[in-house]
Parts: structure tokens; sequence; C-alpha cells
């Protein structure tokens, strides 16, 4: 566990919409386990909190024996993706603030995750940019924002983009072709999967504490 991280809720958002991978993504293999174990585990691993995985089917994860002790709870605001998921782990947990990952997004980069911890207390999002784009999946949230939230959803909002312009939000700036721009790296398909299989492996020889992996 790292302390900088100490209070941070991690968060997993583990829907089964998987229609470009031709199958449920949370199971598909990835450094020797599957994807939610891997970032599972590293969420574990860093966090002083247990990870909280919000889903679209908990039984399914809850028959799932890695994750037998995981804390898993049913999306509260089905069809409404993002921004129900995130919504519902923050009515699931009493912390201030929320660590928001994808389960198809694999790669975490602790150099990045110490520089959003530290200007956590700027905005009530703090979120990384890359080329112009930010990464709503790989940010934090404060909870101050689930009114806000919860009046986009009664709108019929899906995305946590929807109240970005409506609120404080803190862009941490990434350095393109480096180890933290792998916090983009996402999985959508079988080539995406194949790609970071590589990469993963490519990181994993030069793993140092800027890199958090899985280790097998």
């Amino acid at each position: 566990m790292y302390e900088s991280l100490a209070r941070l809720q991690p968060v997993i958002l583990a829907g089964s919409n998987s229609s470009r991978m031709g199958y449920n993504k949370v199971f598909a293999k990835f450094g020797g386990d599957t994807l939610i174990e891997t970032i599972y585990t590293m969420l574990r691993f860093s966090f002083e909190r247990e990870p909280i995985v919000v889903t679209d089917n908990a039984q399914l994860l809850k028959n799932f024996e890695p994750l037998k002790d995981a804390t898993i709870v049913e999306d509260k605001y089905p069809g409404h993706n993002t921004l129900g998921a995130v919504a519902t782990a923050m009515e699931s947990s009493d912390a201030e603030n929320f660590f928001v990952i994808g389960v198809d997004m694999p790669f975490l980069s602790l150099v990045v995750l110490e520089r959003m911890v530290a200007a956590q207390g700027i905005a009530s999002v703090v979120v990384p940019m890359l080329n112009g784009e930010d990464i709503c999946l790989h940010a934090i949230y404060n909870r101050s924002l689930l009114p806000i939230m919860k009046e986009k959803i009664a709108n019929g909002e899906k995305l946590l983009h929807s109240f970005y312009k409506e609120v404080s939000l803190l862009q941490i700036p990434l350095q393109p072709d480096s180890f933290e721009a792998d916090i983009f790296i996402d999985i959508n398909t079988p080539e995406d999967l194949a790609y970071a299989q590589e990469h993963f492996k490519e990181v994993h020889e030069k793993d140092t504490e800027k890199i958090l992996i899985h280790k097998q």
C-alpha cells in the first residue's frame, strides 16, 4: 500500500457490454490472469481501502472464484453507463474521494497517481490529459459531485463528461511516448488485447516504481 493513496477509494467499472470484443472482456486473459483479476490485484496492493467493483451483473462476478472476497455492487442506475456506475460507487462508500478506473485499462502509473492525489484538493475532478484528450476512467472524483451526477442521470445523461463543464476540473498533462502515457491504453477489441499483451511484456521487463503492474 502506498501512503499517498491511503484515503482514496479505488473503484473498478466492470460492465459486461463488450460487443466489439466478442465476449465479456472482464474475463479476457491478460498477463497470466484475467483483466478483472489484474486490475483488482493492482488496486488492492496499492490502496488502503478495498476496491469496489461496480457491474451490471454482480452475481456473475460474485460467482467468479478469484473475486469471492471482493466488494461487488450492482449498478443502481442501469443504462446510465459510466455516470451511473460512479454514482453507485459513491453511494456504496463513505470515502470523500474516488479513484475510478475501467476494467479494460490495465496500465497504472504511480507517478501519475501521486500527481493526481497531490492536486485532489484543488478541484472536484482531477483527470489526466494527453494530446488534448482526457481519460475520465483514470480519474479522481470528489463526493461533492454526487448531486449533479444524480441530476444528470435524471435528465437521461450517461457519461461522466456530461458535467465536466459545470464543475471545478483540473487536467494533469502527460508526456506523449512515455510510460505514463500508457494509462491511455484500453482494450475494446481482440487487436487491442494483443497489443496490450505485448506491451505488458515490455513494461514487465522494465518495471520500476513509475509503473504499477501486476507481478506474476
